[in-house]
């Protein structure tokens, strides 16, 4: 097949994945997920759906309400901070000592289904016994009152001002650091917090670039790789909630770990990009295939802010990597109403299909 042509198939998978958003556990998602599975079925797959258990209220409400902590806590700091530098000090050292506590309070003491409690879906298709390669794609979208170039630029700001105002409790010379580095590092911080606080979930997305593009590529390579070779397929649910439905999906094949190739953003525009952690087997046999064929494809790890469900499964030992397209604008749209269908015409989907097919052939 030509790469127009599978452009063009992209493009209608696209269109009907995103006709609408798709929150997870939603009828529209159930509806996309029929789709997919009436799709997989007809190349081949046998297809099952595995649900599973999760609480929506990390996701949710997690990070706006970490932000309106920051920003309190900026705030605070910086009133003292016009009495003086140790009283800016004697502000800050009370919130980083409490951090550690905080932390465990999260991941230890909050059980995963006791809040928000939901439902999730995970579409299953396999080839053949024990797939040597698994393909994934979440299905779900969401929005957000900020889109996700804010929010990674928030949680920078954020971050680098808690490091700063660290250090300067912690190392520096009270006198030294002065009184305007203190209102600087709360000012900043401040804004940092307030773009988190501001990243409330909603449902006014269509989700074409974030997820429509990556599902619609998992499900081409599948079609096209042909000859009955064994191979996985997995769509997800509850990504944007938090990985659950990665997560779920991992927990029940810990036992082998076959490699996972996730699909995840793909635009038409910018790079090619393979996000992995380091020494991932994967990520490197898929660059010897990227350099045999002449394709330009950036390896890198995650973008600080993003998760992806590569991350959920390398957290649980698998050697997963996330294969994205795009550039700053790329990111200005996702997660707001801006990411429809009508602004992609599916050649970065036909360009990640085409090398997933030849790393495919080439491994054999």
């Amino acid at each position: 097949m030509t790469r127009d042509a599978r452009a063009r198939e992209a493009k209608q998978l696209i269109d009907r994945i995103a006709a609408e958003s798709r929150a997870a556990g939603g009828r529209a998602e159930a509806g996309a997920r029929a789709y997919c599975a009436e799709l997989l079925a007809g190349s081949g797959f046998a297809v099952t759906e595995e649900e599973f258990t999760y609480s929506a209220f990390p996701a949710r409400w997690g990070v706006p309400l970490l932000g309106l902590l920051l920003f309190a806590w900026f705030a605070f700091v910086g009133s003292r901070a016009r009495s003086g530098p140790d009283a800016a000090v004697g502000a800050t050292l009370p919130f980083l000592l409490l951090l550690p506590a905080l932390g465990y309070m999260v991941v230890r003491m909050a059980p995963p289904e006791r809040l928000l409690g939901r439902r999730g879906t995970n579409l299953i298709a396999v080839r053949g016994a024990s797939p040597p390669l698994w393909l994934m794609a979440h299905i779900d979208s969401k929005s957000q009152l900020v889109p996700m170039l804010l929010r990674i630029a928030g949680i920078v700001v954020a971050a680098v001002a808690v490091a700063i105002a660290t250090g300067a409790a912690f190392l520096g010379d009270a006198e030294r650091t002065g009184p305007l580095l203190w209102q600087l590092v709360a000012g900043a911080g401040a804004a940092g917090s307030l773009v988190l606080l501001l990243s409330v979930v909603g449902d006014r997305s269509r989700g074409a670039l974030d997820n429509a593009t990556g599902v619609a590529a998992a499900l081409l390579v599948a079609a096209e790789c042909g000859g009955g070779r064994p191979l996985g397929v997995a769509i997800t649910s509850a990504e944007e909630l938090g990985l659950r439905g990665a997560a779920a999906w991992a927990r029940r094949r810990s036992r082998v770990k076959s490699p996972v190739i996730n699909f995840d953003g793909i635009d038409d525009v910018g790079t090619l990009t393979c996000m992995a952690r380091g020494g991932s087997r994967l990520a490197a046999r898929l660059r010897a295939t990227a350099e045999e064929g002449g394709w330009r494809v950036r390896f890198r790890g995650v973008l600080p802010g993003v998760l992806v469900d590569s991350v959920a499964l390398n957290g649980a030992g698998w050697d997963a990597v996330t294969i994205s397209k795009g550039d700053i604008s790329t990111l200005a749209r996702i997660h707001t109403r801006g990411d429809s269908p009508d602004r992609l015409n599916g050649s970065g989907v036909a360009e990640a299909v085409e090398m997933v097919l030849n790393f495919i052939d080439r491994e054999g």
